[in-house]
């Protein structure tokens, strides 16, 4: 029987030969080992972007790496 595998394990990974798009808040959580406030913090900031479907926040992978790149420059908030 296989194993079903978890979405952090497999976030670099195609899924069904397509690449991920976008994360929950928990799968970037757990993909960064950043604090839920801490990412909480940066979307109150405007330094990461959310986008809406349904009930549902996503991370799009674009919106990371953009915050991503002005973390490196100006640092991660305190939580």
């Amino acid at each position: 029987m296989k194993r079903k595998s978890s979405p952090c394990r497999d976030a670099d990974q195609p899924m069904g030969g397509a690449a991920r798009l976008a994360f929950s808040i928990d799968e970037i959580v757990q993909l960064t080992s950043l604090g839920r406030t801490t990412i909480y913090k940066l979307i109150a900031e405007n330094q990461l972007t959310l986008i809406k479907v349904g009930r549902r926040s996503l991370v799009t992978v674009d919106a990371w790496q953009k915050c991503v790149d002005q973390l490196s420059k100006k640092g991660v908030p305190n939580e």
